[in-house]
């Protein structure tokens, strides 16, 4: 009896570990499929600098070049892509105060030194440059902080759009001085020019109005 007890008491305790182990089976599958998925990168930070071994497949790309595992991500991923020593020094002070665990993200997000980062990536023949954005999450164990969830975005076609709109409206606004000082130097010019173009504007209009349906007759007036 004691040994068919012992005996029940193993079978129970293998097909539990049997179950765990399926479990744990999905939820690194599931993982792994977000991670495929995913646009941003993705990816842990430890205390001591270096990228944790699971990471989102778009790093690479993001970055323009293989992270290798566990690599320093001031060392070896950002140091190489951006030459403002500057701004690696404030980013690393900045990480660094992140691992406080008296210290809230939300508070210093404002101070985050790695917003829209300007990055050489040679090796994307797609782009030479990229702009990209780092988010910092406090992954917290009891007290301590244990890692930093960090997300990265390519924000490249929302930069170069606001540039190329900037550039625009530089562009609107010197001619509209242009304007401006024209009709102050000779008025009487500018108002010819306009009660010219509102009488053309009316002969079209008119002709328009009597237009046949025939497509030469529209062509001759327009």
């Amino acid at each position: 009896l004691a040994l068919l007890n012992f005996v029940f008491i193993v079978f129970k305790f293998l097909r539990k570990l049997s179950a765990s182990d399926r479990r744990a089976e999905i939820a690194r599958n599931e993982t792994r499929q977000i991670l495929d998925t995913v646009h941003q990168g993705l990816f842990l930070l430890l205390p001591d600098g270096r990228i944790g071994g699971q990471r989102s497949t778009s790093l690479a790309s993001l970055f323009g070049r293989d992270i290798a595992p566990h690599a320093s991500l001031m060392n070896d991923v950002l140091t190489p892509l951006i030459s403002d020593q500057v701004l690696l020094e404030t980013a690393e002070g900045y990480i660094a105060t992140l691992f406080d665990r008296k210290i809230r993200p939300s508070l210093l997000e404002k101070l985050n030194p790695l917003v829209e980062v300007e990055i050489d990536t040679p090796s994307d023949p797609r782009q030479k440059k990229k702009y990209l954005n780092f988010a910092f999450e406090q992954v917290r164990q009891g007290d301590q902080v244990g890692a930093l969830l960090v997300s990265v975005i390519d924000v490249t076609q929302e930069v170069l759009l606001q540039r190329e709109l900037s550039g625009v409206e530089a562009r609107a606004k010197s001619e509209i001085e242009m304007l401006i000082a024209v009709i102050d130097q000779d008025p009487a010019l500018v108002h010819e020019f306009l009660k010219g173009a509102r009488q053309r504007i009316e002969a079209i209009n008119h002709a328009l109005q009597h237009v046949r349906a025939d497509s030469a007759h529209v062509m001759a007036v327009v």
